[in-house]
């Protein structure tokens, strides 16, 4: 069957939520994919627009989501209700429809101010009966203004697959609640800011994201939140900052989830004053992000690790970010922390220690010269040449360098002899 086109202005209604119902009614049940199209212009709507029929997955088409034009839906009520619904995938299983969602379009609230202005109502509540929309893709979409912008609330079952892409969440009290165990949700290019919390997993949800690019920025409260403890997320080449409108950084909070990121920016714009953790959470793997701070003091620690984490990171200004700050465990435990300061390069299984700084830090083991060891300097003769069992050289005769080792606050030098 070839894709039907509806055009909402087309159908009758008191506002533009009612027409766009008026048209989801008179679409063809599935097989056909039905397109209804909303006209260029700003349209304050009370109506909810309810896509929740089984079966009837659609596309809702806007024509642009850009700041003085394109599609604008402004959903008046700030009541605790739904702008729209979408619920159109049967809860025995099945209803997979890529492809399906919301295209080109701002969906409005009205109430612009940073961290949220308090309004009780949701932007687009998904799965709040049957099982939402597996599969559905949401794109070049913007979403603002909302109590919450996307609310997966823990009834009806898995929403699993959606695809959100290049759509922006700004201006809500929280920009996406996920409230149920969601699986495989992928977020690329998008841009969750200026909202109160960014991205909020809830005590019933765990599931899996990965967010692709994009930036997680200048939410006042919290940039991602996890509270359960099979949470993982994985974020690749993102981009944290706070544009100082926050006194302190609260990138990441968590107290058993997973968090994985690979590459990516963490900024701190604040020039003056102390910053708190900018990552809290159980379990790290972090490979290769660069850490800024515009001027502020790190007084805590930039990774707190509850359980365990491996942190791999490239700090752009160490005078500011020290190294000594960078990660603490509480009774958890660091497997490796690698900077440009501290060395150079590691291998799977071995700590290449090139360049090292001589001062080690508690834990840390670093090449470096001492001003004695024993009787014996750097470049020194040895006093016993007398080989044992091992298989070193017959005759030692100089001490090449030492390895310093500190072990909680008392330093301990190895002689590496050549």
């Amino acid at each position: 069957m070839a894709q039907v086109v509806l055009y909402a202005d087309d159908f009758p209604g008191i506002d533009m939520g009612a027409k766009i119902n008026a048209a989801y009614a008179a679409a063809p049940a599935a097989p056909s994919c039905t397109v209804i199209v909303v006209p260029n212009g700003t349209f304050d709507f009370t109506t909810q627009i309810l896509f929740n029929t089984l079966d009837k997955a659609v596309i809702l088409q806007g024509q642009g989501a850009s700041i003085t034009g394109g599609t604008i839906l402004n959903y008046t009520p700030t009541t605790a209700t739904a702008a729209i619904t979408i619920d159109w995938s049967n809860p025995d299983g099945g209803g997979f429809a890529p492809g399906t969602g919301l295209r080109d379009l701002t969906l409005s609230n009205g109430n612009l101010t940073v961290g949220g202005s308090g309004s009780s109502a949701t932007g687009i509540s998904i799965g709040p009966v049957n099982s939402g929309a597996p599969f559905a893709e949401f794109s070049n979409v913007r979403i603002e203004g909302f109590g919450i912008g996307i609310d997966v609330p823990d009834v009806g079952t898995q929403s699993w697959g959606m695809v959100f892409r290049n759509v922006v969440l700004c201006y809500n009290n929280t920009g996406v609640s996920f409230q149920k165990t969601e699986e495989q949700i992928t977020f690329v290019a998008c841009k969750i800011l200026l909202n109160g919390v960014g991205v909020n997993y809830d005590t019933g949800s765990s599931g899996d994201a990965t967010y692709l690019g994009g930036s997680i920025d200048s939410n006042t409260i919290m940039g991602v939140e996890f509270n359960h403890s099979t949470t993982i997320f994985t974020a690749v080449g993102t981009h944290w900052e706070n544009l100082g409108v926050s006194g302190d950084v609260h990138y990441v909070h968590g107290t058993a989830a997973t968090l994985n990121i690979e590459g990516g920016i963490a900024l701190n714009d604040n020039t003056t004053g102390t910053s708190g953790s900018w990552f809290y959470n159980a379990f790290f793997n972090v490979q290769g992000l660069v850490l800024y701070s515009g001027g502020a003091t790190q007084s805590d620690y930039v990774f707190s690790v509850q359980v365990a984490g491996n942190i791999s990171v490239f700090v752009s200004n160490a005078a500011v970010i020290s190294v000594s700050r960078i990660a603490f465990t509480g009774a958890g435990t660091i497997l490796e922390i690698v900077t440009p300061e501290t060395v150079s390069a590691y291998t799977v299984g071995n700590l290449v220690l090139i360049g090292a700084t001589p001062t080690t830090g508690s834990g840390q083991a670093g090449l470096g010269v001492t001003s004695g060891f024993g009787n014996g300097s750097s470049g020194t003769s040895m006093t016993t040449t007398t080989k044992g069992t091992g298989s070193g050289p017959s005759s030692p005769d100089v001490v090449v360098q030492y390895l310093e080792i500190d072990i909680a606050g008392t330093k301990y030098w190895i002689p590496l002899v050549r």
